[in-house]
């Protein structure tokens, strides 16, 4: 099947959005929170050096917590839960003003949601085709994802920020997130629940 093929399969089309707009708004973060800190909130170079290092620590956290999380509860569920609530991370940024330690706190719980991107990116489109065909439709996934998150939506965010300032691009990851989150209300599950009584497979 030639990889575009793949596209006919519904979850295939709907993880590319998800990838895309997801990384969207994981790439405007990585891009614009050091500058909206610095330039906007008036954060010292510093401070803002120690909230980006906090939020290293989403995607090692997230990338354990919610694949373990759908091995127990299925795929769909925790893909619509994390995926929305990366929102909340730029949204704290633009919002709160309390103090930066409470600020890291609620951002860095937040940006746990970047841990639905495996699931997104490989389990679901593997899980959705043939074994054969499983390692094409995740680099198409990828592939798409990419360039729609990280190339064509950082080009519309630099845009929006020359025209609107700083806080655009983090407006722009709000509706990103929560895009990603409805968009994942379509998808088909692809690890149902086992039969009562029906043993899990065991690791060897």
């Amino acid at each position: 099947m030639f990889p575009l093929a793949l596209l006919r399969v519904r979850n295939i089309w709907l993880c590319c959005a998800i990838c895309g707009t997801l990384i969207g708004s994981l790439v405007q973060g990585a891009i614009f929170f050091p500058l909206y800190f610095v330039n906007v909130r008036d954060f010292a170079p510093e401070e803002m050096g120690r909230l980006m290092a906090v939020l290293g620590l989403c995607p090692v956290v997230g990338g354990v917590l919610v694949p373990w999380i759908s091995d127990r509860i299925g795929r769909r569920t925790p893909i619509i839960f994390f995926a929305a609530i990366t929102a909340l991370c730029p949204l704290f940024a633009l919002t709160f003003q309390g103090s930066t330690t409470v600020l890291a706190t609620l951002m860095v719980l937040s940006w746990i949601g970047v841990g639905a991107t495996p699931l997104i990116m490989g389990v679901v489109p593997a899980e959705s085709v043939s074994p054969r065909l499983a390692a094409t439709a995740i680099g198409l996934v990828i592939g798409i994802g990419e360039l729609l998150g990280g190339v064509v939506a950082p080009i519309v965010a630099g845009w929006a920020a020359d025209r609107g300032g700083l806080a655009m691009p983090l407006m722009i990851a709000v509706g990103l997130s929560i895009v990603a989150g409805v968009i994942s209300l379509g998808l088909k599950e692809t690890k149902p629940r086992l039969p009562a009584g029906e043993p899990a497979t065991q690791i060897s």
